[in-house]
């Protein structure tokens, strides 16, 4: 849009100085002469512009993953603070069904998870920090992450509102390859309802 906006200026511009031009020469009935031929302005020799390097091929390792997962409570703890903020231990299980069987399989979670009310959304959010590990086909991954959810009655009556990223390090037969997974969902507050899971596998650096 702005490249379309700045060749219409430009054709403005060109056309209003050729009018400009010949308005003036008709209204004074003069014949335009020639302007003198200008004489070139030595410059110096051009150097080329440095042809751009080719950048590492980031994805020729690279590996893409989808897939859904399914997650269910196991356990929670009592909250570790007292006051507004009470961040208690949570313990969650989940299924992996991914396009690569590396990262198919199940995860453990162990996290701090932090409830609060959102008085102004007339709702309840989390958001918590933990670690996790996958077990997938052929090795298992140990990892961190984060994640919020969050409830508001005025935006969507009984929806659920989660995402969360998680990083992995390969372990055993997955040893130098780094897993970075993302998820989300937005449902209604329903046990078992699936998250939709991407991320990507590449070597570690």
């Amino acid at each position: 849009m702005e490249a379309q906006n700045l060749r219409a200026r430009w054709r403005v511009a060109v056309v209003s100085v050729a009018l400009a031009g010949l308005l003036s020469g008709c209204a004074t009935g003069a014949t335009l002469a020639p302007s003198p031929t200008p004489t070139p302005t030595p410059t110096s020799a051009a150097s080329p512009s440095p042809s751009p390097s080719a950048s590492p091929a980031a994805d020729a390792d690279r590996t893409y993953v989808s897939g859904t997962m399914t997650c269910k409570i196991i356990g929670e703890g009592e909250p570790i603070a007292s006051g507004e903020y009470q961040p208690g231990p949570l313990y969650i299980d989940c299924d992996y069904v991914m396009s690569d069987p590396r990262v198919t399989g199940t995860a453990h979670y162990e996290l701090l998870a932090t409830f609060v009310e959102l008085e102004a959304l007339n709702g309840t959010s989390n958001f918590w920090t933990g670690k996790a590990t996958l077990t997938g086909q052929g090795g298992t991954w140990e990892g961190t992450g984060f994640g919020s959810e969050f409830v508001s009655e005025p935006m969507k009556p009984m929806t659920l509102h989660t995402t969360g990223t998680d990083l992995y390090k390969g372990q055993g037969a997955f040893a130098g390859l780094t897993y970075r997974v993302l998820f989300a969902r937005e449902t209604l507050l329903i046990p078992g309802a699936l998250y939709v899971v991407s991320g990507w596998i590449e070597p570690s650096t």
